[in-house]
């Protein structure tokens, strides 16, 4: 049987506090049982500023949180999936990636979100998305 923790995180502006802050609730749900944990999108990195963003990108190899959920991951035998993580891509752009780990650690799947979250709010305020992320190009069944 599979037992999913789903977790909610308040993901601050750096990889290694976005870590410090999802690494205990890990935990917990491996505790509880959980063998699949899943984390919501911009786990590792949410940064409104585009240029500090762009400046804390990684690559998913050398993101501290992403090598840090996948120790996490190693150690715990769970499978993590990663909502999304804000990655710096083989081209120096940047990505929204769903990351799907294995219980060993390694990364199996990853896709990139397809559909970029462009709107303009009543309040005259706007986010478009599609600015700061390229959109991947085919969807993934892992």
């Amino acid at each position: 049987m599979i037992e999913v923790a789903l977790l909610q995180l308040r993901t601050p502006a750096s990889q290694a506090a976005a870590l410090e802050h999802a690494a205990p609730l890990v935990r917990r749900a491996a505790d509880r049982g959980a063998t699949l944990i899943v984390t919501p999108e911009g786990s590792n990195l949410l940064q409104r500023n585009r240029a500090l963003l762009f400046e804390s990108l990684a690559p998913v190899d050398s993101d501290p949180a992403v090598i840090g959920f996948r120790a996490l991951a190693a150690e715990l035998k769970v499978w993590i999936l990663i909502g999304s993580a804000m990655v710096k891509r083989e081209d120096g752009k940047a990505a929204n990636r769903s990351i799907l780990i294995d219980r060993e650690g390694a990364i199996i799947a990853t896709y990139d979100k397809l559909h970029m979250f462009d709107v303009d709010l009543p309040s005259g305020d706007r986010y478009r998305e599609s600015a700061t992320f390229e959109p991947g190009a085919r969807a993934v069944i892992a």
